[in-house]
């Protein structure tokens, strides 16, 4: 089965952003913030229900080794990726448009 990700804009740039911070870190900090990411991704499809749900059908995921929530929602062959927002961000802005 094939199965589609999709972003916001907003959440690309987003993904951009923490991507470029931890490569300034270091690239293998990078790394592993992408391998972390793609498990989280991979568990939203194979683990639908583990992850909370906060309204309008939109789910946040914690990343298990960095600072960040992925927020999505699902449908039977994709994923949308809303935002990814740090734990400490004020959250009230992630809403599907």
């Amino acid at each position: 089965m094939n199965l589609n990700l999709g972003f916001e804009l907003e959440a690309r740039v987003e993904l951009i952003k923490i991507r470029e911070h931890y490569r300034n870190i270091s690239p293998d900090v990078a790394l592993h913030f992408d391998a972390d990411f793609a498990e989280v991704v991979t568990d939203m499809f194979a683990f639908p229900e583990s992850f909370a749900s906060v309204g309008d059908g939109i789910r946040r995921a914690r990343m298990s080794q960095y600072p960040d929530f992925i927020y999505d929602s699902l449908d039977p062959d994709a994923i949308f990726i809303y935002a990814i927002a740090r734990q400490r961000k004020n959250q009230t802005y992630i809403k599907p448009s």
